[in-house]
């Protein structure tokens, strides 16, 4: 067990290379020389430093409900979505767009507007929305817009 211990204190890496293991990324970890914490947490002895520190717990929490979805300015074959933005614990990183229960796209978390396009015209749709943070915790689905309802309610009014 010292011996481990003493390896990992006498290496002769250059600094370059102690912080180039210290990548997460890379997967290139010796973890009995580059933290002796888990040579001491497996076999026993004094306690020795944990280099790594503590990693946070992983994101379970889901991003809040878009609410508010509006859909507005019918062309024949295009759209305009609006919503309002869904909060997180972490951040939302995208919002998910589907058409008639099917997802059709995702996009910039940061934007809460959306133009669908590629439509049929006399097709009656219905759009939903949902936010996805970047555990990919999605969260539940807005409720739904439907759009040409709301485009012939216009219709009616312009024509009274």
């Amino acid at each position: 067990m010292q011996k481990i211990l003493y390896l990992g204190i006498e290496d002769n890496r250059n600094a370059y290379h102690a912080d180039d293991t210290n990548t997460y990324g890379q997967g290139n970890r010796n973890p009995f020389i580059d933290n002796p914490y888990l040579a001491t947490a497996i076999w026993g002895g004094t306690p020795a430093q944990n280099r790594w520190g503590s990693q946070p717990p992983p994101d379970t929490q889901a991003p809040t409900t878009p609410t508010n979805l509006v859909a507005s300015n019918p062309t024949e074959t295009t759209i305009d979505l609006a919503w309002t933005a869904s909060t997180d614990n972490v951040g939302v990183v995208a919002y998910q767009i589907f058409i008639d229960g099917v997802f059709y796209t995702a996009s910039n978390a940061t934007a809460t507007t959306f133009t669908v396009t590629d439509l049929t015209p006399e097709t009656t749709y219905t759009f939903t929305v949902l936010a996805r943070d970047a555990a990919t915790n999605n969260s539940p689905m807005s409720a739904e817009s439907n759009p040409k309802q709301r485009f012939l309610l216009r219709l009616l009014v312009l024509d009274v």
